[in-house]
């Protein structure tokens, strides 16, 4: 695959991730009875992806490794490819002869695919998973305030410690200690957001 040709799939592929990422935020906000692109800006639907992505180290070293493995795995198919499991793999019978070109493209294609359906796996599990585990603890009043508490200074001087569940660039979504329904506030109402000791 020529640079040409992976500086033509880039916008595709952004595209691709920015309609995951709202996915993920509809689906995990959904739960919450939250209608998320309500309250979203473009900005926040284009960046989410990236976000998500970049919140937590260990999603961002899971991602570079997966690009690393995938791009391993293809130069060792292009080094060995009369391997019987390299063949099996990419579905090429014994007795068929393909040229370099072709095989080339086989595995791009397939590692591509590869990519992309990791890509679903990990948006819509996160959106399922942790917007269902969350709207259980909410709903059972079991979020730990004492370990993960803030207090949130509004610009009237009230104060609520509350639980934050996120951020963006136009609103703060959280729990207030001692209630079971999640409340959303616009960042210029707020004076202040300070974490618990």
């Amino acid at each position: 695959m020529n640079n040409e040709h992976i500086q033509r799939l880039l916008p595709f592929g952004y595209i691709y991730l920015v309609i995951m990422g709202i996915i993920k935020e509809s689906i995990f906000y959904y739960q919450l009875d939250i209608n998320i692109l309500k309250f979203s800006s473009i900005m926040d639907i284009l960046i989410s992806p990236i976000a998500e992505i970049t919140a937590h180290p260990f999603l961002l070293i899971f991602f570079i490794l997966l690009v690393f493995s995938l791009y391993g795995f293809k130069q060792y198919s292009l080094k060995y490819p009369e391997k019987k499991f390299i063949k099996k793999y990419y579905k090429i019978k014994e007795t068929e002869n393909i040229t370099n070109e072709e095989f080339t493209k086989k595995i791009n294609q397939n590692l591509i695919g590869f990519f992309f359906v990791m890509l679903i796996c990990f948006f819509l599990g996160f959106g399922i998973g942790g917007g269902n585990f969350l709207s259980k603890r909410i709903k059972n009043g079991d979020l730990k305030f004492e370990k993960y508490g803030q207090t949130l200074t509004f610009n009237s001087g009230e104060k609520k410690e509350i639980y934050l569940i996120n951020t963006n660039s136009l609103y703060y979504f959280y729990v207030v200690k001692g209630q079971k329904t999640v409340e959303i506030s616009p960042i210029g109402t707020i004076q202040s957001i300070a974490k618990n000791k």
